[in-house]
């Protein structure tokens, strides 16, 4: 037989699992009469009560079990999901467990089956919980998990476009400066002449460049524009035309820095 604070000491991790400070739960024990093993009940809005029946025929598996549903019940509560047909919230709390990350303790508690000697006769005693039989909470916890799944990669698509956001804005700064850079080395080596004819030429061909560009600035707002909407790959594809052009532009300050200092 479990105590009330082993109890309650397993209601506590099951609450830190699921995200909860506390669901104010204060925990009696009590010896199993008729088929109830558990039960959820709330008078006050300061606590709920989660009554536990101990059982010589259960192991661990059947407590987490009966625990995993009450508990359930109880974050209903807090959640305000309230339902009048009694039959349809305790089926409803049973799948509950599978999308709280349950399912499979739940399911390992549901059905067990205990074998002994009472006199010279060996009998088996069989034990069930819950409202759901295993093939449906079966199917519950393989829909929590997709579910769960798809969340997960939701939120690493997320963390990812918000990464590669970040990135083109701290290259903007560079492209600006990079840019304003090539304009001043031009400026630069129009007051020298002594430069040779294919650097000559160089210096022509990105001057033409520089001239051209007239709406330089319009053209760096519109190019490092980003939004949240857009999808993963268009922001995968933005990130690394900026990249390849900034590449470029760094290696063209490099040379018009060497012609000036040759």
């Amino acid at each position: 037989k479990p105590t009330v604070h082993t109890i309650q000491k397993i209601v506590i991790d099951m609450e830190h699992h699921l995200g909860c400070k506390n669901t104010n739960c204060i925990i009696f024990m009590e010896e199993k009469l008729g088929s109830t093993s558990g039960t959820f009940r709330n008078e006050s809005y300061s606590f709920n009560e989660l009554t536990i029946s101990y059982c010589d025929d259960y192991y661990a598996e059947q407590y987490l079990a009966i625990i995993s549903h009450e508990l359930s019940h109880a974050y209903q509560h807090n959640k305000n999901n309230v339902y009048t047909d009694p039959e349809s919230v305790e089926e409803f709390t049973d799948y509950l467990i599978a999308f709280l990350g349950f399912g499979k303790i739940y399911i390992d508690g549901m059905e067990m089956s205990r074998s002994f000697y009472e006199g010279e006769s060996y009998k088996t005693r069989s034990i069930r919980l819950g409202y759901l039989n295993k093939n449906h909470m079966n199917l519950a916890v393989k829909h929590a998990k997709l579910l769960s799944n798809k969340r997960y990669l939701d939120r690493k698509e997320k963390a990812e476009k918000e990464e590669i956001i970040k990135q083109i804005f701290s290259y903007k700064e560079v492209y600006l400066l990079t840019t304003n850079n090539i304009k001043n080395l031009l400026d630069s080596l129009r007051s020298i002449s002594n430069i040779s004819e294919e650097d000559f030429k160089y210096v022509q061909e990105c001057t033409i460049e520089v001239e051209n560009n007239k709406n330089i600035d319009q053209y760096i707002e519109d190019k490092f524009k980003v939004s949240s909407n857009k999808n993963l790959s268009e922001l995968k594809k933005q990130l690394k035309v900026i990249e390849e052009e900034l590449s470029i532009l760094t290696l063209k300050q490099q040379k018009l820095m060497k012609i000036i200092n040759k």
